[in-house]
C-alpha cells in the first residue's frame, strides 16, 4: 500500500510539558517513560541548550526508563510538581485534553511538508498547548516519533479488509481505536 492508512495520520506527536508552578530551583526534573535511544539523545540534546541558553544557570537532571513511572503518571507528577518536564503521547494527552485527539485521526495531513507547517505554526499550536493550563501544566513543544503502522505475524496487509477481525494491541481509549472501530466493515477486536 503506497500510501499507508496511518502515515500521515497518527503520527505520534510527543510533547514536552512543562510544570505551571516555579519553585525557583536551577535544577529542572525531566522524567520519561520511553527509553529509545533518538527519544533519550533528543531530551539530553534539550537539556544541553537549557543549560547553554541559562549560561548554566539552569541544569537538567535525568529520570530515564520510566523510573518514576509511565507516561499517566508523569504527567501526575507534574501536577504535583514533582517533576518539571516529561515527554508523553498525543495519545495519552487527549484524556486531558479533547483538542490532542485531533492528531489520531486518520488522513489529517496530506504529506510530511503539510504536517511540519501544522506543527510549528504557533497559532494552530499554542491553542493545544495551553488546553491544559487549569490543570497545571501546558506544552511547550512536539516530537516526531514516525507514523504508526500495522503489524502482522501470520499474513500480510494488502487491503483494509484484510484487519476485518484482527486483535488490535492499540490503546482503545484512543480516538483512532473508536475511528477504526466505527469503520462498518472493521470491527476490531
Amino acid at each position: 500500500m503506497e500510501r499507508s492508512l496511518f502515515i500521515r495520520t497518527v503520527m505520534l506527536t510527543l510533547l514536552f510539558t512543562v510544570s505551571f508552578f516555579s519553585r525557583g530551583e536551577t535544577t529542572l526534573r525531566l522524567a520519561y517513560a520511553e527509553n529509545s535511544q533518538p527519544v533519550k539523545d533528543a531530551l539530553h540534546f534539550f537539556g544541553q541548550q537549557v543549560e547553554e541558553k541559562t549560561g548554566g544557570e539552569i541544569k537538567v537532571a535525568y529520570f530515564p526508563d520510566g523510573q518514576l513511572g509511565g507516561e499517566r503518571e508523569l504527567v501526575e507528577l507534574i501536577q504535583a510538581n514533582a517533576v518539571d518536564i516529561t515527554k508523553v503521547s498525543s495519545g495519552l494527552m487527549e484524556s486531558f485534553s479533547p483538542l490532542y485527539g485531533i492528531f489520531s485521526l486518520p488522513y489529517l495531513f496530506s504529506n510530511a511538508d503539510e504536517y511540519y507547517k501544522v506543527m510549528d505554526n504557533p497559532k494552530i499550536m499554542d491553542p493545544v498547548y495551553q488546553s491544559t493550563a487549569a490543570q497545571g501544566f501546558i506544552g511547550i513543544g512536539w516530537y516526531d516519533s514516525g507514523a504508526r503502522n500495522f503489524y502482522m505475524s501470520k499474513s500480510p496487509i494488502k487491503s483494509i479488509e484484510d484487519l476485518r477481525g484482527k486483535k488490535s494491541a492499540s490503546c482503545r481509549a484512543t480516538r483512532l481505536f473508536r475511528h477504526l472501530n466505527s469503520w462498518e466493515h472493521l470491527p476490531l477486536q
